[in-house]
């Protein structure tokens, strides 16, 4: 008998932390960005486009943990997607 870990628990406190990292710097990214006197299109956008980012990438998180990685994609391909359409308007 060893002393190892199990993977399964030590792949559970990874996706926790993870998700507890992904949620402190989608929170400071917001506060930078309400603190910015500047409120333009382009300032608007970005801000828009990383609150949805942080949203996306915890449905992805848990929906990876969730052994369900094709819907996981699902919720990325959208962000991707609209990613592309905003850069293309304001490009």
């Amino acid at each position: 008998m060893t002393n190892e870990p199990d993977p399964s628990v030590s792949l559970l406190a990874l996706q926790d932390a993870s998700l507890e990292a992904v949620t402190v710097i989608r929170d400071e990214i917001q506060f930078i960005f309400e603190s910015n006197p500047e409120k333009g299109p382009f300032s608007q956008t970005v801000f828009g486009l990383v609150r949805l980012m942080g949203d996306r990438s915890q449905a992805t998180l848990m929906l990876t943990g969730w052994s369900m990685p094709w819907d996981a994609e699902i919720v990325l391909r959208a962000f991707y997607e609209t990613a592309t359409g905003a850069e293309r308007a304001l490009g």
